[in-house]
């Protein structure tokens, strides 16, 4: 949560989103439709950039497919933020 908050954008949004649909599915593999995020407020313009915020920093994987949903795989991360330890 923490690295997600520092990012720029929608991309804590789409974060948030992305962990909500997660555990509704119970699993860390989410397919998403970047469209589809428009009931959730987010223009699919400032999902992608968010997305693309979460990829570079090393939160998600996304396999990408030309007219297909991405499908999103949400990592673990336990790696210190600027020095601290994670809780």
């Amino acid at each position: 949560m923490s690295r997600a908050l520092a990012l720029s954008g929608k991309a804590l949004h789409v974060g948030v989103v992305l962990w909500f649909l997660a555990g509704l599915k119970k699993s860390a593999e989410v397919s998403l439709s970047l469209k589809s995020l428009e009931r959730y407020g987010l223009s699919r313009w400032a999902a992608a950039r968010g997305l693309q915020s979460l990829e570079e920093q090393g939160l998600v994987l996304v396999n990408r497919g030309r007219g297909r949903k991405a499908k999103v795989l949400l990592l673990s991360t336990t790696a210190p933020i600027n020095g601290e330890e994670s809780p």
